[in-house]
């Protein structure tokens, strides 16, 4: 894993501001999309999970396409 990644082990969701832009793409299909926050708290629980845990968490929303996620930050980075 390359060293910038280290980020993800480090940050909960909690961390993070509301304000603060995500980038969820997928490795398979190649779809990006945008998310916040809380689009990604769908319980109180999960707040308390690493990026890289809800990486493992989520798939590709693209219908039919349920491939394996990458989260990245983007505009201000105002996680703590």
């Amino acid at each position: 894993m390359p060293y910038f990644e280290g980020w993800k082990r480090d940050v909960q969701l909690r961390d993070l501001s509301e304000q603060q832009g995500l980038i969820i793409s997928c490795q398979r299909c190649g779809f990006n999309r945008k998310a916040t926050k809380g689009s990604l708290c769908a319980s109180p629980e999960r707040e308390l999970m690493t990026i890289e845990d809800v990486e493992v968490d989520c798939i590709c929303m693209t219908t039919g396409c349920l491939g394996k996620v990458k989260i990245s930050m983007h505009g201000r980075h105002t996680a703590p």
